[in-house]
């Protein structure tokens, strides 16, 4: 079965990532670590991603655990509630992450997601929504 609001959950899915030093090597600024998601636009979870009165798709969780190497990975939860049966998925993405001042930036398959950092608050902006992490 096709997934859902597939475009909006993989941009929702794929951003996320750590900050500090230049990037170029070992996390030597501290930010490794886990990230709960914990808003979307605001509002606490889980949050609504789309509901046509049919299907209704929410974000229930998710985290995101940045390395000391470099290297990240993420987990998202998802509900998907269709004519009443619901069932519920995680997503998994991994990748490496670079670093300098707040900037952020994901690679993920080759493409560069830019995210924020600061004070042990990521957060992230797709697609006309704001998605915050702490740590």
């Amino acid at each position: 079965m096709p997934r859902p609001l597939g475009a909006l959950l993989l941009a929702l899915l794929l951003p996320l990532a750590a900050c500090g030093g230049d990037g170029t090597g070992p996390d030597e600024d501290g930010v490794s670590g886990t990230y709960t998601l914990r808003t979307v636009n605001g509002n606490g979870l889980p949050f609504t991603l789309g509901d046509n009165g049919v299907q209704k798709v929410e974000v229930t969780g998710g985290r995101i655990t940045l390395s000391e190497d470099l290297t990240y990975s993420e987990i998202r939860g998802y509900r998907t509630t269709d004519n009443g049966l619901e069932t519920t998925e995680d997503e998994e993405y991994e990748g490496t992450y670079t670093h300098v001042g707040t900037e952020l930036l994901l690679t993920i398959e080759g493409v560069l997601y830019p995210l924020s950092l600061s004070g042990g608050t990521i957060t992230e902006w797709v697609e006309g929504f704001t998605i915050v992490w702490t740590r």
